[in-house]
């Protein structure tokens, strides 16, 4: 009976051991992977990025400046306030006086007739009155890290329908900072991965760009503009290689601030679970495969630690496996610009994985009924 026990154990250990090795080549390879876009000039082409802000005066009056400095020849800045009550309406309006020509203003009133409040709705207005074909969606809290960031985008952007790129990551204090930065960073890693092989699930809701013909002929968000998630997400759905190009050059990129405490945590881990329900398949495919297989390794060297603490070649794989996907953590992190300590992600799991497994969970069961 015992030896049937040690060779049941090794045998999920060994699968366990290669489920995480191949997921850490994966990930290598795809980031790594060439990322070319086909030969297409695109700066003659005209742009419209698309900024949607509720009560964030003092964050627009960051972007708005970085924005107007851009040395791009031909784009508008379509700036949507989301009934706000903070003195946006005026900022925007002096500022318009003086650009006028740049930026364009939608304005969702608290009285609207819609029933669908939200960043969905927002973007919705904003690209109905973009005067370009080419959409760019900006956080309102995130900042251009050069006044070239659109040039460089639309020479990278090819013959792409849609174009995911990527948001450097800038730390502020706080536990909840450090905990989504750790328990995040590897899923955001899978989807990049998966998107550079032709299956994209997912991507930021910033620096995410796509067609406006295509934003309406696909009927946008009408039938998940009640969840407050997955802005771009949605858009890719069935997207293939053909049609979705991923940016990881730092002239692409923007600078964002990481998420600031647990409730904002817990906010963002129900929006994400709401959004989860109502994905397709393959969404939710991608989704779980990445924490389950972490989840599966965590169990197996658990169980192995006190079963098998004796034995030099299980603490030899379980070493080996953690190095590696430490050093996979660490030079991708290079990459896509986030802190390099996420090359410890794989020693908080034993920690942080299950927390966040049951804080999603619970999420599942807590959504608000007008998301479901």
């Amino acid at each position: 009976m015992m030896e049937m026990g040690v060779v049941i154990f090794w045998t999920l250990y060994v699968m366990a051991v290669i489920a995480m090795l191949a997921m850490g080549v994966f990930m290598l390879i795809a980031v790594y992977g060439k990322r070319k876009s086909s030969v297409k000039d695109n700066t003659a082409e005209g742009v419209s990025v698309i900024v949607v802000a509720r009560n964030d005066i003092d964050e627009l009056r960051n972007i708005i400046p970085a924005l107007i400095a851009q040395d791009y020849p031909r784009y508008e800045v379509i700036v949507v306030d989301d009934r706000s009550s903070d003195g946006t309406a005026h900022f925007l309006s002096t500022v318009q006086k003086n650009y006028s020509s740049l930026i364009k203003t939608v304005y969702v009133r608290e009285d609207t007739p819609y029933p669908w409040p939200g960043k969905k709705f927002s973007i919705s207005m904003g690209v109905k009155a973009a005067s370009y074909e080419r959409i760019v969606i900006l956080d309102v809290a995130d900042r251009p890290c050069s006044n070239s960031y659109l040039t460089s985008f639309m020479r990278e952007v090819g013959d792409k329908r849609y174009v995911i790129g990527q948001c450097k990551t800038r730390m502020i204090k706080g536990l909840g900072a450090w905990w989504d930065m750790l328990v995040g960073y590897s899923g955001r890693v899978w989807a990049i991965s998966c998107a550079v092989i032709g299956r994209p699930f997912a991507a930021q809701s910033s620096n995410f760009s796509f067609l406006k013909s295509d934003f309406l002929s696909g009927g946008a968000y009408m039938n998940n503009m009640r969840v407050p998630s997955g802005e771009a997400s949605f858009l890719l759905q069935g997207k293939t290689r053909d049609s979705v190009r991923v940016m990881c050059g730092v002239e692409t990129m923007v600078e964002r601030a990481s998420v600031a405490g647990f409730k904002t945590l817990w906010e963002k881990s129900v929006r994400r679970v709401a959004m989860w329900r109502i994905m397709s398949n393959w969404y939710r495919a991608a989704v779980v495969v990445n924490p389950v297989i972490r989840l599966f390794f965590l169990c197996v060297v658990i169980w192995g630690a006190v079963v098998m603490y004796d034995n030099w070649l299980y603490w030899a794989m379980m070493a080996f496996t953690v190095i590696f996907i430490s050093g996979v953590y660490y030079l991708t992190a290079g990459v896509i610009k986030v802190n390099k300590m996420v090359a410890i992600s794989p020693l908080t799991d034993v920690f942080l994985l299950p927390m966040n497994i049951i804080m999603r969970m619970i999420a599942y069961i807590r959504i608000p009924a007008r998301w479901k």
